[in-house]
């Protein structure tokens, strides 16, 4: 049976530290890190990340992850810079806002 598990994380470089939350001033640049692991029983193929960047409120942060994802293996990917450009506040790193699953899953 398929089977994803997902975790999205903010930082200030594209090295990190990586956390839940940033907060960053206006103008400033972050990044979002994903890292997808097949949790099932079967290789996914294909598999991809979209979501909505709170801070610009656009659809902008996205992933195409290793075709295919072998059982039990993990991938990562980071995107960015994002500039920031509203007042200081955390960027927090809710759910993502789709996760373009093989078919049959």
């Amino acid at each position: 049976m398929p089977g994803f598990s997902l975790l999205k994380q903010t930082g200030p470089a594209v090295a990190g530290p990586w956390s839940s939350s940033t907060t960053v001033q206006p103008g400033a640049k972050f990044y979002y890190k994903f890292t997808l692991v097949n949790t099932g029983g079967v290789d996914l193929s294909p598999v991809s990340v979209t979501d909505i960047i709170p801070a610009v409120d656009t659809l902008a942060a996205g992933c195409a992850f290793s075709d295919p994802l072998a059982v039990g293996a993990a991938t990562i990917c980071v995107t960015g810079p994002i500039v920031a450009s509203v007042t200081p506040a955390p960027i927090r790193t809710p759910q993502p806002a789709a996760v373009r699953r093989p078919p049959g899953m």
